[in-house]
């Protein structure tokens, strides 16, 4: 589910929204799953004074629905992660980890862009981390190099705790 940016969606489609996350949460308990939002940029544009995505945290329940942070997404949202963690303890069990180029155009390799991930793993008991993912769209080498050095990045970050 995206959201754009007339108050409209906020207004229509957001309370809709999240009454569905919350039921999609119940099926999924009883099914032995979860359910879990990945956020996008878009969900950070203010509507009528409201952070969409805080909207979302706030009206969803915490044992249904969990949150996967995009970390690119939320940094070109205008927000540090880890200030996300602090605010919303417990609901983001897993983390979508992609690093974003300082342009604002895509990713980039791991440490190679503006993502604080220091400060980010830093709060992973917090967040209720579970398990992270590692995504990258744009590439300053062959995917598989790419792939090599997310891998190599988060083997040698004495901050990531396996």
């Amino acid at each position: 589910h995206r959201f754009g940016t007339n108050s409209q969606n906020l207004q229509r489609g957001l309370p809709n929204a999240y009454d569905q996350f919350n039921k999609c949460g119940e099926i999924a308990k009883a099914n032995g799953l979860r359910f879990a939002f990945h956020n996008h940029v878009d969900e950070f544009h203010e509507l009528e004074g409201k952070i969409p995505f805080d909207v979302m945290i706030e009206n969803t329940d915490k044992g249904l629905v969990t949150f996967q942070i995009d970390t690119a997404q939320l940094v070109y949202g205008g927000f540090k992660c880890h200030d996300y963690v602090n605010r919303y303890p417990g609901r983001f069990a897993n983390w979508h980890l992609k690093d974003a180029n300082a342009d604002g155009k895509g990713s980039t390799e791991m440490g190679a862009g503006i993502v604080d991930f220091k400060s980010l793993f830093a709060v992973a008991e917090k967040a209720g981390l579970e398990d992270y993912f590692i995504e990258q769209e744009r590439y300053n080498m062959t995917p598989l190099q790419a792939m090599k050095h997310d891998y190599d990045f988060l083997m040698n970050a004495s901050y990531v705790k396996w």
